[in-house]
């Protein structure tokens, strides 16, 4: 039995690769409805907030990185703000899935002590320079 065709907004244009890509029809057509249904974007926002936490259905669903992509690819009534707001989204779930600080490789150190402004490495402190410690309970 064949597909039916999908129906998206009459304001959209989508490009032919969404045409084929019947996996990800629905949240393809969910994330069309931002620019016309407040709760798209509330959903959108969960999805962005919860995507490094919860497994999400990567062959149903389209990326958070692909999601700046994808508002360039096809034509809304406001194209700034459909990429503000799925740039905004795709930004919050990436940083979900960045490494923490902690794990990364940098040239700033902290020491027990150091407070909140820590010291490059390699630079010392000229002598009698105040540094700043945290008060401890």
């Amino acid at each position: 039995m064949p597909e039916k065709p999908r129906t998206a907004p009459a304001n959209v244009a989508c490009p032919a690769e969404c045409r084929r890509d019947h996996a990800r029809a629905a949240h393809h057509d969910r994330l069309l409805r931002i620019e016309t249904d407040p709760d798209a974007i509330v959903d959108l926002f969960e999805v962005a907030v919860t995507w490094a936490e919860l497994e999400y259905p990567v062959d149903e669903m389209i990326a958070p990185a692909s999601w700046p992509a994808f508002a360039e690819k096809h034509r809304w009534q406001d194209p700034d703000r459909a990429l503000r707001v799925l740039a905004l989204a795709s930004d919050i779930a990436l940083r979900g899935s960045r490494t923490p600080a902690s794990a990364r490789n940098t040239t700033l150190s902290m020491a027990s002590g150091d407070g909140i402004c820590p010291t490059l490495v390699g630079t010392p402190s000229p002598p009698g320079t105040p540094r700043l410690r945290l008060a401890r309970p």
